[in-house]
C-alpha cells in the first residue's frame, strides 16, 4: 500500500507533498515516511496514529481497542435503505454527522430500483487483520507530522441522546475504557516521536473529518 502511495507521487511528479490519512491509513503514511523521508515533507494522521501506526512498547493495543464493545445503534429498515439519501439520513440520526454519499457507495450496492443492496465485499479484506495487527512494527516518525486524536470518542447521537439507563451506563463503561487506552497511546507518540505535534478533539468521533463542529464543541 506505501508502494502505491509512492507510485501515484511520481506518476503526478509530486515534490515531497504533505501526506494525510485516516484511520487504517496510517499504515501507508508510516511506511512511506520510514522508507522513503525524504520523499515527503510532513503528514497528517487523522485518527490514524494507533499501534498498526506507530509501536514502540509504550502505547495500547489495537487489540485491546477491537475487543471493547460500545452500546449498538439499531440497524437501518427498510425505510432506511430505500435509496442511497435516506441511508445518509439515517446515519446523521444516529452518528450526529453525514456520510458522503459516493462513501455510501463504496460500501454497498445498488438495487435495480435504486435502492441501497447488499455490503459490498470488502477489497482486499483478508489483509485488514494482518494490516491491524503490525505486519511491519514503526517505531519512530521521521518527518514532521500533525496527529490528531479523538478522544474520547463521540459515540453518536443516538447514544448522548438515548434516555435509557442501560444504554448510558454501557457507554460510560465503554468510553472509560477506550479514553485510557488511547490516552496511553496518545503518549507513547508525544514521547516517543519528536517530531510529532499530538492534537486531541474532546468528543470528536473516528471520522473527525466529517464530525459536526457543535457536537464536538458540546463534549
Amino acid at each position: 500500500l506505501g508502494d502505491d502511495v509512492v507510485a501515484v507521487i511520481d506518476a503526478l511528479k509530486l515534490k515531497r507533498p504533505i501526506l494525510v490519512g485516516h484511520s487504517i491509513a496510517g499504515v501507508e503514511l508510516s511506511s512511506v515516511a520510514n522508507r522513503h523521508p525524504d520523499r515527503v515533507a510532513a503528514l497528517v494522521y487523522l485518527d490514524a496514529a494507533y499501534s498498526y501506526e506507530f509501536d514502540n512498547g509504550e502505547g495500547a493495543s489495537i487489540m485491546e481497542m477491537q475487543k471493547l464493545q460500545g452500546p449498538q445503534h439499531p440497524p437501518p429498515s427498510g425505510a432506511d435503505l430505500a435509496s442511497f439519501p435516506t441511508l445518509q439520513k439515517y446515519y446523521e440520526r444516529v452518528n450526529g454527522f453525514r456520510f458522503p454519499e459516493g462513501e455510501l457507495r463504496q460500501h454497498r450496492k445498488s438495487t435495480p430500483d435504486g435502492r441501497v443492496g447488499k455490503q459490498r465485499d470488502f477489497p482486499g479484506g483478508a489483509l485488514f487483520m494482518p494490516l491491524m495487527m503490525g505486519t511491519q512494527k514503526y517505531s519512530k516518525i521521521p518527518v514532521p507530522a500533525l496527529v490528531i486524536f479523538a478522544n474520547p470518542h463521540s459515540q453518536g447521537r443516538w447514544v448522548d441522546d438515548n434516555p435509557d439507563p442501560a444504554v448510558q451506563t454501557a457507554a460510560r463503561t465503554y468510553s472509560t475504557a477506550l479514553s485510557a487506552l488511547t490516552e496511553r497511546q496518545e503518549k507513547a507518540v508525544e514521547n516517543g516521536a519528536p517530531k510529532a505535534h499530538v492534537i486531541t478533539l474532546p468528543g470528536a468521533s473516528h471520522y473527525v473529518f466529517l464530525s459536526n463542529e457543535a457536537d464536538v464543541l458540546r463534549e
